[in-house]
């Protein structure tokens, strides 16, 4: 492969910018990537959305908690793609891996400003663990349960209640593509034709599997989905879709998708409204094979092992990115606080969680347990990287 020429191109007013640009400052529309080199090449020892590396931007770093690979589930004579089963319980951890890998790219010591939105706020924060400064911006409390802001600041983020500009927001071209990755995995699994029907409370999530089909035919693939974006009744159809050719809209009543949820979580599936909708949109069409995306849990929200010592992980994960690997003995003289035991602790709950990896060397006759930053061996695994 050669070297990769990316565009940013706003879907709103067509204007075209070099490199990636996180929104259109012309018009305020939805800006996509443009790679210029990609290619059906799947890395398969990779259990992540990096399997599709060749299909994404390329990055220094690389971020991943284990996310996609979701399961397929028969229902009726449908399929469920649980996207429920990603490491935070959303969909979103698509998107923060690619967004987590281009920040830690770009400058792992910038802060980064997220406005807030539900599921993919507190996923990207996961992620940008390696990150020394995280601010989420909210500009109205009383939208969000005090347990998801709580949830947040143990992550080892700062919560700002204003009206603040913030730099990222849920809508934007690397959200996008960590999320087509959703349908790389139905064309690797040899499903090519189906419709899918995904639920669009913003938009971003059809928006984002159109961009993948679009990709897929870009580098000649014969592929015939049909994505249907699904709204309640009541709702307004998101303002996103309005420039997209090729997403069909279907609207289902509250009722209808209440009975579906209820019916979901007698299945074992516990998902929220929207996703309900979803399925009975599928239902009510009728064709089948179709596929529903189920997006995410309106359970208690899946925390990841390093929650209540993500400060001294971060502060690990900062010095592992800048002085290279070392034992947890090496890595606590460096720090010069905190105690060995609580350094032990978290690089085993990190490493348990993939952020750090580790291996053996052999010094004289002693053995080390050395730990280092599971993206630098990745990087060094493929050729796709």
């Amino acid at each position: 492969m050669g070297k990769e020429i990316v565009k940013t191109e706003c879907l709103g007013c067509a204007e075209t910018f070099d490199g990636i640009v996180m929104d259109c400052e012309k018009c305020g529309g939805v800006p996509v990537l443009r790679l210029s080199d990609m290619e059906w090449d799947i890395s398969s020892n990779r259990p992540n959305i990096w399997r599709y590396a060749s299909m994404l931007p390329k990055f220094k770093r690389y971020v991943t908690l284990g996310e996609g690979l979701t399961p397929i589930r028969k229902y009726r004579k449908y399929k469920l793609k649980l996207e429920l089963r990603n490491p935070t319980g959303s969909y979103a951890d698509r998107a923060s891996a690619v967004l987590s890998s281009y920040f830690l790219s770009k400058d792992p010591n910038a802060p980064v400003r997220i406005k807030y939105a539900s599921d993919f706020t507190y996923s990207l924060v996961s992620y940008l663990i390696g990150i020394p400064e995280v601010e989420v911006v909210l500009d109205d409390p009383f939208s969000v349960e005090v347990e998801e802001i709580l949830s947040l600041i143990e992550l080892g983020a700062t919560v700002n209640f204003s009206n603040a500009s913030a730099q990222l927001s849920y809508m934007n071209p690397l959200t996008i593509e960590g999320l087509k990755t959703t349908v790389f995995e139905l064309f690797e699994r040899g499903i090519k034709r189906e419709k899918i029907f995904v639920p669009a409370e913003t938009g971003i999530l059809a928006i984002s599997i159109w961009k993948g089909i679009e990709d897929l035919r870009a580098i000649g693939e014969d592929v015939g989905f049909e994505v249907v974006a699904v709204h309640l009744e009541g709702m307004k159809v998101p303002s996103s879709l309005d420039r997209v050719s090729g997403i069909d809209i279907f609207e289902v009543s509250r009722d209808k998708a209440l009975k579906k949820l209820i019916e979901l979580a007698k299945a074992g599936i516990k998902t929220k409204l929207l996703s309900a909708a979803s399925l009975e949109a599928m239902e009510e069409d009728g064709e089948e094979g179709s596929i529903a995306i189920i997006t995410a849990s309106d359970s208690r929200r899946r925390t990841l092992p390093v929650g209540k010592n993500s400060r001294l992980s971060k502060e690990i994960l900062r010095l592992l990115s800048e002085g290279g690997g070392g034992t947890a003995y090496e890595i606590w003289e460096r720090m010069g606080k905190y105690t060995l035991r609580g350094v032990y602790k978290s690089l085993a709950s990190m490493e348990s969680a993939g952020l750090v990896a580790s291996s053996f060397s052999v010094e004289g006759r002693r053995k080390k347990k050395v730990y280092f930053l599971p993206n630098e061996d990745m990087k060094k695994g493929s050729s796709n990287s």
